[in-house]
């Protein structure tokens, strides 16, 4: 018996290590980024943090479709007062989301030029302090060319919010 129980251990560690040998790099960094993806679904900044020290990539976008984790996590505000169990004020997103970005932020994550959404996004929702947060981290309240359809101090006007209006001006 502990002949078969020898055995069915050395099985194990042959094939772990047979497996682990011929998965690629790139295979298990593709799994940390959707590792860090369905974190930040979540809104789940200690499951952030934890993605990140397993080897996540603040700034990789391929996982996010095409956005980044910052602007991944911005999204969420628009999503997280209606499809989230049970769901959460507009307040309680926005508390959720800032405790996300600071662990990407922590992390090295960066605001880029494609991520000018996402002080759309916050203007829109009325969430000043995102909009301030993410202001006084590095993101541009300007269009980013001509064909832009909304600056953030459009969506806050159109969306009726005067004191957003007043943080972007």
């Amino acid at each position: 018996m502990k002949q078969f129980a020898f055995g069915l251990l050395l099985i194990s560690v042959v094939v772990t290590l047979f497996c682990s040998a011929f998965s690629s790099p790139s295979q298990a960094q593709s799994q940390k980024q959707v590792t860090l993806k369905e974190a930040i679904n979540a809104l789940d900044a200690k499951a952030v943090r934890a993605a990140l020290e397993e080897g996540a990539d603040p700034n990789e976008s391929k996982k996010m479709g095409g956005r980044s984790p910052i602007q991944w996590a911005v999204i969420q505000i628009m999503i997280a007062p209606y499809d989230y169990k049970p769901p959460l004020s507009l307040q309680e997103a926005e508390e959720k989301v800032i405790a996300v970005l600071e662990a990407l932020f922590h992390a090295g994550a960066k605001i880029f030029k494609r991520d000018k959404p996402i002080l759309v996004l916050a203007a829109s929702k009325g969430t000043l302090k995102l909009a301030k947060y993410l202001l006084d981290r590095g993101a541009d309240p300007n269009p980013m060319d001509s064909g832009d359809t909304s600056s953030p101090i459009m969506a806050a006007y159109s969306s009726g919010h005067s004191e957003m209006v007043e943080l972007l001006v």
